[in-house]
């Protein structure tokens, strides 16, 4: 505690750590406010390999980890080089060892694998303007207890995304126009359907066409 012109940021609040190093140029707080996005730790940007089209940035590949950092919740960068990050590659983060993700606001597509068997996985914050979740792109991560609310606008889920997770219940919105086979295979949890759905419903927990 100091004074209006004197602020000390304490290194921890509640054992988790407090990041003081977050570019807010670069990031997109979507539903978290400032207090919130300090629990995730930015990654480096060093540690990340892209590609840039004219619609945005496409993360390729990650060569870095958090484990015994402290750090074990991570944000995406929301913009890399002034462009969006539009999309995340198929098994970028594959088997890393995340406790909590921060999806950026801009992002679109999640790919294949994306984050497959990342197992301490429990928390992911979905931007908006997601359209696109590939296959397996969560398989075998924890979410242990999760309501997982998916955003309004997004359109496809491949086959298997939350294969063996944990989750309480997924809740899938009205404009999903796409499920593929056993996206919650092995979970026990619960689909919950946009009643305002036009094209699927679910019945006694199956997913079936109107």
């Amino acid at each position: 505690v100091g004074t209006e012109r004197d602020v000390i940021m304490p290194d921890t609040i509640e054992g988790y750590p407090v990041n003081d190093k977050v570019n807010w140029d670069t990031f997109h707080f979507g539903a978290l406010s400032r207090a919130e996005v300090r629990f995730y730790k930015l990654l480096d940007l060093s540690e990340l390999t892209y590609t840039t089209s004219t619609d945005g940035i496409s993360i390729t590949a990650y060569s870095g980890n958090v484990t015994g950092t402290g750090y074990d919740n991570v944000a995406i960068p929301g913009t890399i080089n002034g462009k969006p990050v539009v999309e995340l590659g198929d098994k970028v983060f594959q088997g890393r060892d995340f406790a909590a993700i921060y999806l950026p606001e801009q992002l679109k597509i999640i790919g294949s694998e994306t984050f497959d068997a990342c197992k301490n996985l429990q928390h992911v914050v979905f931007p908006d303007t997601l359209v696109d979740i590939g296959n397996y792109a969560f398989y075998g991560c924890s979410l242990d207890g999760e309501e997982i609310v998916l955003p309004e606008g997004l359109t496809d889920m491949g086959m298997g995304v939350f294969y063996y997770c944990t989750p309480k219940s997924v809740y899938l919105p009205s404009t999903l126009s796409s499920v593929g086979d056993g996206f919650m295979a092995g979970c026990g949890g619960e689909y919950i359907v946009s009643p305002e759905h036009e094209l699927i419903r679910s019945t006694d927990g199956i997913i079936i066409s109107q």
